[in-house]
């Protein structure tokens, strides 16, 4: 269990990383560049954004989950301006890449 969890403090350590849920045999996590949003709600959970900050190329959004989670996205600019977001906005987010670390740790 402690290498498990050593293992996923450093890989949240190295990189963010959004904890999901728990799976079988581990934790889901997803980092935030390989998180998605969409306008429409067969493409994932529902979330609000609470905070976007677009420079240079990338946008950075947090988003609140009605369990009361957080998670960070990150999105290009042309996906961005594809979408027309703005905080405050009820978007629907799904991982597109998930990473299973082992064990039951919460980071």
């Amino acid at each position: 269990m402690a290498l498990a969890c050593a293992a996923a403090i450093v890989a949240r350590f190295v990189g963010q990383m959004n904890q999901l849920h728990q799976v079988e045999g581990g934790t889901a996590f997803a980092r935030p560049h390989d998180m998605d949003l969409s306008l429409d709600p067969a493409d994932g959970e529902p979330a609000r954004i609470t905070k976007l900050v677009s420079a240079g190329p990338l946008a950075r959004l947090r988003l609140d989950l009605p369990s009361g989670q957080e998670l960070e996205v990150h999105l290009t600019r042309p996906r961005l301006e594809e979408l027309q977001l703005a905080e405050g906005q009820r978007v629907y987010v799904r991982p597109n890449r998930v990473q299973v670390l082992a064990g039951d740790c919460i980071i």
